[in-house]
């Protein structure tokens, strides 16, 4: 009752606190974490960080439709049906988002086992060793991905009552678990006493280390879905099969429409990859460790976005329009502050970021060159994926869909253009996005004023005969 409460009253700043907090240190702690297995990695050999790099697309792509689709339409379904008290509407949402995630995640994991080495072959050819390593990662990685995407579903469902801390508690002990099992399960023995420890599974290791770690995350989280904890509840009573009907609809709805922009951008990311691949091997490397970074930056900016969202969902139906505005204006601030101090940096210190993977020269001067030309794309993508999440709290997620696909699809088709026709270097490609990403934001920031001030208009005139 306290979580939920915290949404609808009292300090706006104290309410983003109490969600994006606990999910900023998970999100920081799993950067860390994801660094260090990209680390791990790239210590056995050039062929194997390039593996990564391929398969990076593959793995983002299919985590937008599960951590960023589905668990961000089961959050804010829960979220709604909460903060409103029905609790046969929060349990039979939650037991959609469960068998939603099984569904689609199997789904995934067969398209990748089946075809994923023609997938790959797509973005790097003539080079059969490190196509083969790459589908290695993904083939053991997507196997069990079912299992990890319940669990993402249950952290995202606890999130959506208030509770980020439990989720954010079994993360960190779930990638401390990652960090020590990865170099037991990649590297060979040093022939230290220690030796028996070491199993020498290369870049297999690295798969099956953060298969097990974050399996046993679902696992803690079943178990407090199991014994009713955090806000979880399992269905028990009857609800009208209409009602039923509309919530699977809303979790439908919003979980398309939030895995549908992130989606098509590494859609566009891969083949934007194979493009690369074709100017030589050291741009492709910059071009995806860039896109690495800058997938870090958005999951340092999913705590504020979701934080935001929730409280948007949790006052939406209390016509609470001015608390809404509150939220929104603050999160924006905050991530804009974020952004841009990160962008900049990254404008005259890149190489110390590559230099965490790699020394070569040609690295270090491409990925200067795209963090220089595309440093709008860096500053305003996290700021376009916020107006997303909070169009989804205002349950009309379609709205800024011609804007964030326009970007996707127009400038970064003209920006494919440039690299085909000119082949050449990469410099019209980067400012391209750029361009898009700034556009795409000014366009959706007015949309979601606009749509607000008309929901806020239409409650006064409702009120008016009352006075």
């Amino acid at each position: 009752m306290k979580n939920k409460q915290i949404l609808i009253e009292g300090s706006v700043l104290k309410a983003l606190s109490s969600i994006a907090v606990p999910m900023f240190i998970m999100m920081f702690t799993a950067i860390c974490f994801s660094w260090l297995d990209a680390w791990y990695i790239a210590k056995l050999g050039d062929a194997e960080l390039t593996a990564i790099d391929i398969s990076f697309p593959l793995i983002t792509f299919s985590s937008s439709i599960i951590y960023g689709g589905l668990g961000t339409g089961v959050s804010a379904a829960i979220a709604a049906y909460s903060s409103s008290d029905k609790h046969s509407h929060t349990a039979t949402g939650l037991k959609f988002g469960i068998w939603l995630s099984i569904v689609i995640s199997a789904i995934i994991s067969l398209l990748v086992i089946i075809g994923g080495r023609q997938l790959l072959e797509q973005q790097l050819m003539n080079h059969p060793e490190i196509i083969e390593l790459s589908y290695t990662y993904c083939f053991w990685y997507f196997l069990p991905f079912p299992i990890m995407g319940v669990g993402a579903v249950l952290a995202s469902a606890m999130r959506g009552t208030g509770n980020a801390v439990r989720p954010m508690i079994y993360s960190l002990f779930s990638m401390i678990l990652n960090a020590l099992l990865t170099p037991l399960f990649c590297y060979s023995s040093s022939g230290a006493w220690y030796s028996s420890l070491f199993l020498d599974l290369g870049i297999k290791g690295a798969a099956l280390s953060t298969v097990v770690a974050y399996s046993l995350m679902t696992l803690l989280l079943a178990l407090d879905f199991f014994h009713e904890r955090q806000g979880l509840k399992k269905c028990t009573s009857s609800i009208d099969p209409l009602e039923k009907k509309l919530i699977f609809k809303r979790i439908i709805s919003t979980s398309f429409i939030a895995a549908l922009v992130p989606a098509c951008t590494n859609f566009t990311i891969g083949i934007s990859q194979s493009i690369l691949a074709n100017l030589s091997p050291a741009t492709l490397d910059a071009y995806s460790l860039s896109k690495r970074f800058e997938q870090f930056l958005i999951m340092l900016a999913i705590p504020i976005c979701a934080a935001n969202m929730i409280i948007i969902s949790a006052n939406l139906g209390r016509n609470n329009y001015a608390r809404i505005r509150e939220s929104f204006m603050l999160s924006l601030k905050a991530l804009l502050s974020i952004t841009t101090i990160l962008a900049i940096f990254m404008f005259f210190k890149s190489e110390l970021w590559f230099a965490c993977f790699t020394q070569k020269d040609e690295i270090f001067i491409e990925g200067a060159q795209y963090f220089k030309y595309a440093m709008l794309q860096v500053i305003f993508i996290p700021l376009c994926i916020m107006i997303n999440f909070s169009f989804q709290g205002l349950s009309t997620p379609a709205r800024p869909l011609p804007f964030t696909l326009g970007s996707v699809f127009l400038f970064q088709g003209i920006g494919c253009y440039f690299l085909v026709e000119h082949f050449q270097g990469s410099t019209e490609f980067y400012l391209s996005l750029g361009a898009g990403t700034f556009l795409a934001f000014i366009c959706c920031l007015f949309l979601f004023l606009k749509d607000l001030q008309g929901l806020s208009t239409k409650k006064a005139k409702t009120e008016e005969p009352r006075l």
